[in-house]
């Protein structure tokens, strides 16, 4: 099944009449791919009691088990909210844990495996120190300027990552972003605008060249966050001018069959940006047998000053004694023996520069193309 006639089922799930669901949502073919994309609990909400024993009572067991998740991370998060507003700590939530409580009719609808926290700019260091002080312990040791969060933090069975920018926000001041974030009255909480958080959510499929994304989980997030709040499009075409990123509407035009017509005028039918993602999700799937690594290296701006400085993070000795499970002090033999091996695998990472594989280079033109286009508008 191709992605055109997947998100058509989805749409009409989301979109379509109670009780109106289409033959071709309760086909394993079908079935698998939303699994795949982690929809099997949004799927058990939306066909229960249509499907064969066999699909119903595996989609209701990942129903289940997201629902226990769910439970647990609701009261982090209302724990969280509580002591970061004791610490008059600047906080708003992000991503899946966001929405999922916010504009999912049910919050088991949306899977997600952690909760992404974003901090003022001028309150993150009080604000990890917080998360210390109530238990959260940090896994890795992240400098600020390395990527858009900070290490994340466990405590129990639930993972928080604090974030001191958005995703795909690259060379944006975090002061920018804060001046789309909405008090929720309730504290120090705050909410992305509307139309912010829809940025926000197209940016985040830039990540790794939008090679690796959720496709269901992008489009559920943008349809239940427009049946929810209300989108000013002019204003987020201004936003878009404003921080030099591509506008949203060209990368949501593509799913013409996946939103209702009325909601399509909104954006731009064929721009070069449509068409150059339109290609993207044609051929992402052969881009995912490419390893990161090449990706990394092949990708525009390799080997500038920021991006070897965003490299060398992954040596912090706090880092790299995490990775192979050393002790935090001592062991130097082994700190430098773990080191060596780190830096032989990136020598010979080296011959990817030579060795390219086939369509790499026109896939990073497509990549530059949504990236630019919009932004030239």
């Amino acid at each position: 099944m191709d992605w055109r006639q997947y998100t058509t089922i989805l749409g009409k799930l989301v979109y379509g009449e109670d009780g109106d669901i289409p033959a071709e949502a309760l086909q394993d073919e079908f079935l698998q791919q939303a699994q795949a994309d982690g929809l099997g609990a949004f799927c058990h909400c939306c066909l229960q009691g249509r499907l064969e024993v066999r699909n119903g009572d595996k989609l209701r067991k990942l129903w289940q088990k997201q629902s226990v998740l769910n439970l647990e991370y609701e009261v982090a998060l209302k724990s969280l909210s509580k002591i970061l507003t004791e610490a008059t700590v600047r906080f708003l939530f992000i991503k899946g844990g966001d929405l999922a409580f916010r504009v999912y009719p049910y919050a088991s609808m949306r899977s997600f495996g952690d909760l992404d926290v974003l901090l003022h700019p001028d309150d993150c260091q009080r604000g990890l120190a917080c998360l210390e002080q109530h238990g959260w312990q940090s896994l890795y040791k992240y400098p600020q300027w390395w990527w858009h969060h900070f290490s994340p933090y466990t405590k129990g069975n639930c993972v928080l990552e604090p974030h001191w920018t958005l995703p795909g926000f690259d060379g944006i001041k975090p002061e920018q972003i804060w001046k789309y974030a909405v008090p929720t009255g309730e504290g120090t909480s705050h909410v992305l605008s509307p139309e912010m958080n829809l940025l926000m959510l197209s940016r985040h499929l830039s990540e790794d060249s939008y090679r690796v994304f959720s496709l269901g989980k992008f489009l559920l997030d943008v349809a239940f966050l427009l049946k929810y709040e209300n989108v000013d499009w002019g204003k987020l075409q201004n936003i878009c001018a404003e921080l030099a990123l591509p506008y949203p509407g060209d990368i949501l035009a593509v799913f013409d069959t996946f939103f209702p017509p009325e909601m399509l005028a909104s954006w731009p039918s064929d721009s070069p940006s449509s068409q150059a993602f339109r290609e993207i999700l044609e051929t992402r799937g052969a881009m995912r047998q490419i390893s990161r690594h090449e990706m990394i290296m092949s990708e525009k701006g390799a080997f500038s000053f920021s991006w070897l400085r965003s490299r060398l993070a992954f040596f912090h000795p706090h880092n790299v004694r995490k990775k192979y499970d050393l002790p935090a002090r001592g062991a130097l033999g082994r700190l430098l023996a773990a080191y060596i091996r780190d830096v032989v695998a990136k020598i010979y990472d080296l011959r990817l520069l030579i060795f390219r594989k086939s369509g790499l280079s026109q896939y990073q033109r497509l990549v530059s193309k949504v990236e630019k286009t919009a932004k030239l508008r």
